[in-house]
This record gives C-alpha cells, structure tokens and sequence, in this order.
C-alpha cells in the first residue's frame, strides 16, 4: 500500500532480455507536483524502467499503480492516453516532416473533417513562444540542428497536458540559455500539479531543479532521497557502489598536466565564417572543455580537428607534427576519434549490431574485404569483449541489441576503439562522414 498517496508507484519490477537481467526489483515513486531525478551509470536500468512504465516493454515481476488505479500497458499509446508523455533521449520526431506537424503528430485539429493546418501553424509557434525560439514552423524538422529538434521535441511533449512527463537527458544538446527556458517550464509544469521525471548526468541541473532523487546501479534501485539532503560526493557513490577516495586523489593532483607533453594544439586555426583565429592545446592525459553558446563554433572546431571540415587558416599540430586533414580516415589513422553531436544519424549504423559496428573499423588486417563479410572469430571475441568492458554490457551484442542500448554508448566504445594503430579501414569510415560542401543526407538517412 505504499502507492498512497503518490500519483505513479513501480514496485518491485524486474526485466530480463534472453535470461539476462535487465532490472531487478527496481522501484519508482513521484507524488503530483514533484520533480524526481532519476540517475544511475549507462546500463543502471533507468530507460528500461520507463519503457516498461510506458508500455514499450512489458514486465516480467512487479507491480505498477499510477493515479490510484493497477496498470499494465500493453503500448505507448496506452500510456499517453492516461496522461503520461516521454520525452526519450534519442528524439523520436519525423524528419521530413513540418515542425508544426510533429508537434501535433497524431492530435492534429481538425475543421469540417480536414487538417487545420492554420490552427497547427498558429499553436505550434504560440507553445515555441513559450521555449523563446522563433522558427520557420513549415520547414521541415530535418532543416533545424539537434539543439532545436530537442526543443520541439520538449515542446510536443507539453502540448499534450499530461499528468506525469518524463524526460529523458533533455537537456544533452542545449545551450545555457536553452536549459534556462526549460527549467522555467518545468516549474510552471510544477505549479500546475504535473509531476516531472528528470533523467540526467549533469548533477548542477538536478540540484537545480529536482526535488528528490532515485538512483539506480546495475537494475536495481539502490538509494532514494531528498535532492537538497544528498551531498553530490554520496550520490556518485551510490551510482558507482564504491568509495571515492581513489578518485579524490587523482582531483587533488592538479600540477601534474603541466609537465605532460602538448598532444594536440592549434594557433589561429579557421575554417568559413564560424571558426576563427582559434587557439587550443590539450596534453597529454588532460580532459580539456570546449564550452560556448550555440553556434559558437564548438562543433566546426571538432570537426576540423577530425578532418570533416579543411582547416582553411592557421596551424595544426598533432604529436608534434603538422596536420590538416583532408578526410577523417586521415585522423583516425593518427589515433583521433569522434563521437558525434547526433550520434544516432552520424556515430552509428543503427540497423547493425553492436559487434557489427564495433568491428566496422577492427583492424587493418580487414582492409580490401567485402563490407558485409563478419570479423574473424578471434576479432569478433576481442571486440566483442571490448564493447563490454567500455559500455558495462550485460545483454546480447548481435542482430538487434542497439534497439536496446544508448547509441552514445556505442559510439563513445567505437571511437575508443579507433586508437593508434588497431585500424586503418577507410573504405567502411569514409562513407559514414559528409563535409558540409556534399549533397544533404538523403530522407532514408535522415530518418535513421
């Protein structure tokens, strides 16, 4: 009887895929009017458990009360119809179709039995009005960049008057103005009685914005409490499930940078109207930040870096020796791997698995084979062992398993894997990349 009281209530839930377990008597509660962050490591369980709440999959144990009554749905159409709108981390919206069209995708009004095409124009710019972004509301959603998609994304969400949103690292591709706008609509969303599932990484955002927390760790929900109770070194250790002191040493050696060798620099480095006169060292072992509003040239700087844009002016210098790359097999010869802003469309080949795409680029000894020929056994288990060390598998790797794994997660594990020597592939790496001069991506793979 513990639901009393709460809007939604998941006790006890536990998934498995194949005989692995995937959630193990996992546990979620948020009252009317509250905001709860919902946290853990890739792979804790969190998307699973909101999959499983909104009828995306289906559970194996527990039991599921939202508004007083037992539910168990059987789709995501279910869900939404109860009052329950996701927000999901990879943004869900039709390419090629209008901005105003995806806002209404599937509630479009209607006058004398037709679309009302005016009424969609007209609401689609009043509740982007309310996010502070003015756009072509006609232009098709694959004109905009992942900054803006989010947002519709957001805003389509919020048109359906839901009871209970859950948002999935909502804020992954905005800027600092963008995540302002949103958490002010998050507490007017508050104020209304609507309550707010938070998932999300950056812990200053949660602390800025969320009530309590839950936080999960391999399946399983390990800790819930007050946000303001819950000092950030405790929470990280519960999503880790072990001390920090190790990891409190390494932040308290703070000179030790100084004395590494400069791995990559670039001096008044500028390419077309975004990137100019930049100047950048990172050492060796150093985590450098890239920060900046949108359009600032983060982006254009990183792929300039990474051979997908020409380094028009200015120098580049890696390991000591000039560079400028004219492709990106080029740079990832040299050790340098990217992973992507959309790494759905960009990072991955989402209809291959994850082995497939980890051994896309496995090794030179591929070289000059047909594409479609797999890895030798001995590679497949090396990588395939290697995808599971970075990205905390516990599932399958073959046919299919990317419909059930981050896609950032796969990216950031190939690009890991794209180190000094383990690959010189080109012809599977140059096809995945564009420079801006080439024609845009077709429908069908804008729709990926």
């Amino acid at each position: 009887m513990g639901w009393i009281g709460m809007l939604l209530s998941m006790q006890g839930i536990s998934k498995s895929f194949g005989g692995v377990p995937a959630l193990r008597t996992a546990s979620l509660e948020i009252a009317a009017g509250e905001v709860m962050a919902l946290v853990g490591q890739n792979g804790a369980g969190k998307s699973t458990l909101i999959k499983i709440l909104t009828g995306v999959y289906q559970r194996d144990e527990g039991a599921i009360h939202f508004d007083g009554r037992d539910i168990d749905f059987a789709s995501p159409s279910e869900s939404q119809a109860v009052g329950i709108a996701t927000i999901y981390q990879e943004i869900n919206l039709a390419p090629q179709r209008s901005v105003a069209e995806n806002i209404y995708l599937s509630r479009e009004p209607r006058r004398y039995g037709f679309l009302d095409r005016r009424a969609m124009r007209e609401g689609a710019k009043a509740v982007l009005k309310t996010f502070k972004l003015e756009i072509d509301v006609d232009l098709p959603v694959a004109h905009f960049n992942a900054a803006t998609r989010q947002m519709v994304s957001i805003a389509r969400a919020v048109t359906q008057n839901a009871r209970l949103l859950i948002m999935d690292e909502p804020t992954s591709s905005l800027d600092e103005r963008e995540v302002a706008v949103l958490f002010e609509t998050i507490r007017t969303l508050k104020q209304n009685g609507v309550a707010v599932v938070f998932i999300g990484h950056r812990l200053d955002e949660l602390y800025a914005i969320c009530d309590r927390v839950t936080i999960m760790r391999d399946g399983q929900t390990v800790a819930v409490g007050a946000m303001r109770d819950t000092p950030k070194m405790e929470l990280v250790r519960h999503m880790l499930g072990r001390e920090l002191a190790a990891f409190e040493a390494l932040s308290r050696d703070t000179d030790a940078n100084a004395e590494r060798p400069i791995r990559l620099a670039l001096e008044g480095a500028g390419s077309g109207l975004r990137v100019r006169n930049v100047d950048l060292s990172i050492r060796e072992g150093e985590i450098s930040g890239l920060a900046g509003l949108l359009g600032s040239g983060r982006t254009e700087t990183a792929r300039i870096i990474f051979g997908l844009d020409r380094l028009e002016r200015g120098t580049m210098r890696f390991d000591g020796k000039l560079r400028s790359y004219s492709e990106p097999a080029a740079a990832i010869a040299d050790g340098i791997g990217l992973v992507s802003e959309d790494r759905k469309v960009d990072g991955i080949v989402p209809d291959m698995s994850i082995r497939e795409n980890m051994t896309l680029a496995a090794s030179k000894a591929q070289q000059g084979r047909d594409r479609r020929s797999r890895a030798p056994e001995r590679d497949r288990g090396t990588l395939h062992q290697g995808a599971r060390r970075q990205m905390r598998l516990t599932g399958p790797t073959d046919q299919g398993a990317l419909r059930r794994q981050s896609a950032k997660g796969v990216a950031g594990a190939l690009a890991l894997h794209r180190a000094p020597g383990s690959h010189r592939r080109r012809a599977d790496t140059r096809h995945r990349y564009r420079r801006k001069d080439r024609d845009p991506p077709s429908a069908e793979e804008a729709g990926r």
